[in-house]
Formats: structure tokens, C-alpha cells, sequence
């Protein structure tokens, strides 16, 4: 076998690159900025600190809100079936619909907040079954 041996010469430094520098940098702290996830399509991760904690969004105070103007829009539907042709009603349709849609925002927030918390989900989706119900008896009815 037989080997050589040659003489490595690094290459010269271009004037352009940044020196290396071999400290090593402090650790910083985190700032708010750098710990938001922005990532929305990723789901969060269970926390099993968070089982037993409470979700940051006032979701009961939504909830009940959210129960009084579908009270609030059943009274109104009530009132179009009684009087079709009264054209004023129009213009209180479409604000319901459009806060139809704010609501519909919120109700996805609220269910992305709560997806760590099983206890306040689970009576989050129970009083949402009950305003459904409440819907549909009011469209049978």
C-alpha cells in the first residue's frame, strides 16, 4: 500500500464573509414574540397541567350569549312566518346573518381553546346540542 501525505492550505477568506466567531453566545431569554406559535394549522399539544385548569376564554359567558341571540333569532323568525310580506324584516335578516357568521368565528376559536381542557369541552358541546335542539323544534315547530 502506499500512501501519501499532502499539506492542506485553506482557502483564503473572501473579504465579503463574516469571521466565525468561536464563543459561544449567551442563551437569551425568550420574548413573547419568539414563544407564539404561528403555526394555525398545527394542533396543540395536551398539557397535563392544563387538565385541570381552567381555558383562558371565557367560554360560559359565550355560551350564554350566544343561547340569548338564538332565543333573540327565533322570536324574529317567528315574527317573518307571522308577517312574510313586511319588507322591513329584510334588513333584520341580514344582520342576523351576518352575525350569524361572527358567531359561527367564535364558536371555532372557543372549540380550538377548549380542545385541552375534556371537562369544560364536554360542557361546551352538551349546552351547543341543547341550542341545536332549540333550533330545530323551533324550525318544526
Amino acid at each position: 500500500m502506499n500512501f501519501s501525505i499532502t499539506s492542506f492550505e485553506p482557502e483564503p477568506q473572501l473579504e465579503s464573509e463574516p469571521e466565525l466567531d468561536t464563543e459561544p453566545e449567551p442563551e437569551s431569554t425568550p420574548t413573547p414574540e419568539s414563544v407564539l406559535d404561528t403555526d394555525t394549522d398545527a394542533e396543540p399539544e395536551p398539557d397535563s397541567d392544563n387538565m385541570t385548569e381552567e381555558p383562558t376564554v371565557d367560554w360560559r359567558q359565550w355560551l350564554q350569549d350566544y343561547e340569548q341571540w338564538v332565543e333573540d333569532y327565533i322570536d324574529f323568525l317567528e315574527r317573518l312566518a307571522q308577517n312574510p310580506a313586511d319588507l322591513t324584516l329584510l334588513t333584520e335578516m341580514l344582520e342576523y346573518m351576518e352575525r350569524l357568521v361572527e358567531w359561527s368565528e367564535q364558536a371555532v376559536d372557543i372549540e380550538i381553546e377548549l380542545i385541552n381542557y375534556p371537562a369544560a369541552l364536554a360542557e361546551y358541546l352538551d349546552t351547543m346540542s341543547r341550542i341545536i335542539q332549540r333550533l330545530a323544534e323551533a324550525d318544526a315547530g
